[in-house]
């Protein structure tokens, strides 16, 4: 087929137990197995129990209009053009869609896509997506902000699980998403050296002040290749739910971190309450000039890299003039490799917190003129097993993370 394999102006469409597969483009342009649009009247689709498959550019693309999709399968999409990105589906400004128990899988670009759209997306799986021919994507979704309309995306999604995506499982730029129980595991780069393994990562706009903000609630973060979550000038909520197993990259042995959140001229900030951190590589949870909360939470295991640097439970830095804070309450940080909360030039504040067998566990270092602070707020524990000591921050000369390597 040639353009669109089913196309919807305006009307409302019911496609059940169909195959759309193989559409192509009219000339250089774009087309997509099922394209919907409003007219005179509201667009909408629902396709239910169908196979979409091998479609260029998208599988499914709506535009200011409705698309659902139920227990259906969207694969093979693929990129129409050089320095393009296909989609599995594909929301533009004004559009809504519904994702419920289906699979969206081995599409290239991006396996979900919306632009100041928004997507609820339940008891579904997004896997195996693969970088387009820039090399540059590879995301399973990616949710962000419409600058010509000053649209935010916005994402509801559950039950679900990210699977094998290249680059980045979950994309969230100026947007607002609510995660729970879901499941992001295997996210990896891919052959392009620069490329990213993250599996979340939240981001400001890129032209305007418009920030990103993510809940997580009772999900999962595993086996990542560089970082687990990655917060840069936005805002971070996790809730009773796990990073764990970062691994670092395959050419380098670098990171391998789990929680990073920047900030510099956009502060960003995490907050996370009755989360685990466990056995990632290099940090637990950084906080470059950025600010950081941890209640009742638990970071352990962390590994150093691969030049044995590193190796730090919870790791703030002041960064360009910056501060970056750290507040820990009712933590546990322990079996840390170096420090189990580590400050260059950044300020912790930490109470009811327990640190425990780490190899250093409170170290603070004079960073880019900026003096470390620790404030003790009390009935905090230090030692390992039956040696138990007071808690006192050291000077000990460790070494910063090394940013340009990284």
């Amino acid at each position: 087929m040639v353009g669109a394999g089913v196309l919807v102006r305006g009307a409302d469409l019911t496609i059940e137990t169909s195959v759309v597969r193989g559409t192509q483009p009219y000339g250089d342009g774009e087309s997509a197995g099922i394209e919907v649009y409003s007219g005179e009247n509201y667009g909408m689709a629902r396709i239910h129990g169908s196979l979409l498959e091998g479609n260029q550019t998208a599988g499914v693309y709506a535009d200011a209009s409705y698309a659902e999709l139920i227990a259906s399968v969207v694969r093979g999409s693929w990129d129409a053009a050089d320095n393009a990105y296909g989609a599995g589906v594909r929301l533009g400004p004004g559009a809504s869609a519904k994702v419920e128990q289906s699979v969206l899988s081995d599409n290239q670009g991006i396996g979900l896509n919306a632009w100041g759209a928004d997507v609820t997306v339940d008891a579904s799986v997004v896997r195996d997506t693969m970088g387009g021919a820039s090399a540059s994507y590879g995301y399973g979704i990616a949710v962000g902000f419409d600058e010509s309309s000053g649209a935010r995306s916005t994402l509801a999604l559950s039950r679900s699980a990210l699977i094998r995506n290249e680059a980045v499982g979950l994309a969230v730029v100026a947007s607002d998403a609510v995660v729970e129980f879901t499941r992001i595991r295997d996210t990896v780069p891919s052959n392009d050296a620069s490329s990213r393994g993250v599996a979340i990562a939240v981001q400001n706009a890129y032209s305007s002040p418009e920030r990103g903000k993510l809940t997580l609630a009772s999900s999962v973060v595993e086996r990542s290749q560089l970082a687990g979550v990655v917060v840069y000038g936005s805002d971070a909520l996790l809730t009773a739910s796990e990073v764990v197993d970062t691994a670092p990259r395959d050419w380098d042995g670098r990171w391998g971190w789990g929680i990073l959140v920047w900030g510099g001229e956009t502060p960003g900030t995490a907050k996370l309450q009755g989360a685990a951190v466990e056995r990632n590589v290099g940090i637990g949870v950084a906080a470059f000039g950025a600010d950081v909360v941890l209640e009742d939470t638990t970071v352990g295991q962390t590994q150093p890299e691969v030049d044995g640097l590193l190796g730090d439970g919870v790791l703030v830095s002041s960064i360009a003039g910056v501060l970056g804070t750290a507040f820990l309450d009712g933590a546990r940080i322990e079996d840390n490799a170096r420090a189990g909360v580590a400050s260059f030039g950044g300020h912790v504040h930490f109470g009811g917190t327990l640190l425990e067998c780490n190899a250093l566990d409170l170290d603070g270092e004079p960073f880019e003129d900026a003096k470390p602070i620790f404030a003790d707020a009390g009935e905090n524990r230090c030692g390992c097993g039956k040696e138990q000591h007071a808690c006192q921050a050291l000077t000990t000369g460790l070494l910063a993370p090394d940013l340009s390597q990284q």
